[in-house]
Order: structure tokens, then sequence, then C-alpha cells
């Protein structure tokens, strides 16, 4: 364990990022999103690889995550294309997550069972391990408790979303997004804040 690291995670949705005022506001790392969904285009971060460019040229240490749509294995495997073709040529020095939440419920209208996000999300990161990343997955506590609680996910890196004081998950995790409210130099509006306890650019 390492003391804890700074760090926000940031998708299209933030907007332009000035990447050296965020560097300057003492931010450690960062967690891009690179898209969500299948493997099209159409469904990529349009600021993916401008956020990449930014954190590289600053040396800002960056993972990714993509945001899961998927409602079985077949879509489950396209979301491990669409990741892995975005992250080609690249190499991330912080975990690829998967995002594993309903916050449109888009899962609920579908009935994706709780086994069947499991088996999602254990279906993904397999494949990022065999790619040779740092495969994890991100949910809240109560996702993590109550729906996708699987000895299979425990083995891969746990991001977890619990806007809190403290956590109080009482399973291991990597990372903490403790915030959605967070204010950053170079970032306009809100941002995502986290704290991260693992030395991962060592472990990677």
């Amino acid at each position: 364990m390492t003391d804890k690291i700074k760090g926000i995670d940031v998708s299209c949705h933030n907007g332009k990022i000035d990447w050296k005022k965020v560097k300057q506001d003492g931010i450690e790392f960062a967690i891009l999103r690179c898209g969500y969904g299948n493997d099209i285009r159409s469904q990529d971060d349009n600021r993916f690889a401008a956020n990449v460019e930014g954190c590289e040229e600053n040396g800002i240490p960056w993972g990714a995550y993509l945001y899961s749509y998927a409602t079985d294995l077949y879509e489950a495997e396209n979301e491990a294309k669409h990741i892995l073709r975005l992250l080609k040529n690249r190499a991330p020095l912080y975990p690829v997550y998967l995002d594993m939440e309903d916050s449109d419920g888009y899962k609920r209208r579908y009935k994706v069972s709780d086994k069947m996000c499991a088996d999602i999300c254990a279906h993904v990161c397999h494949h990022l391990t065999q790619e040779g990343y740092l495969a994890g997955v991100y949910a809240n506590k109560h996702w993590l408790e109550r729906r996708i609680n699987d000895k299979r996910i425990n083995q891969y890196q746990i991001w977890l979303a619990q806007w809190n004081d403290q956590p109080t998950y009482n399973g291991s995790f990597g990372i903490w997004q403790y915030t959605n409210s967070g204010s950053v130099d170079g970032i306009k509006g809100r941002v995502d804040m986290n704290w991260c306890y693992e030395d991962n650019t060592s472990i990677i």
C-alpha cells in the first residue's frame, strides 16, 4: 500500500481540458473515458485522444474506462474489442476499467441479471488481462456488494464509487471516487475526484 495519490476521472462531458493547469493543481493521475458500449466509432469518447495526449505531454499517468451497455456475453466481447481498438499503440500506466452501473436504467429495461452483469465484468477483464493490461471494474458500493459480488471479479482492480467522507465498503479497492463535485484548475465545472492507494505505475 502506498500513500494515497490524488486524481480525477474525465470524459468528453468535461469539455476541452487544460492539462498543464491540471498538473499544476496537484493532480497526479487521471482515468479517461475511452467510450461506451459497442465497438462503433460513434460511441468513442471524442475527447479521449486529446486527453491522452494532454496527460502524456504533462507527465500525468493515465488509465481508461468504458461505460458498459452489454446485455450478454456477445456484447461483452464487442465492448472488449472497443476498448482494445482505442488502446492500440497506447500504454496506460493505470488500470483499464469496465464501468458497471445503470445510471440511465438501460440494464433494468433489458432485464440484465446480476449474474450476467458479473459475467460481463469477468469476460471483459479476462480479455484485457490477456492483452497485457491491468484490468478492473468500476462500480458503486451497492453494485459491488449486491449485484456483482463475485469472486471472479475480486482478482481484478476495483475502483469504488462512493460519494462520502469515508469509504464504508469492506472489500478491497485500489481507487476510491469520493465526489463528483470537485474543482480543478484547467477544467470547467464539476469534476470527479479520486484517491488511489496503489502504486499502479510500478505494478504495470
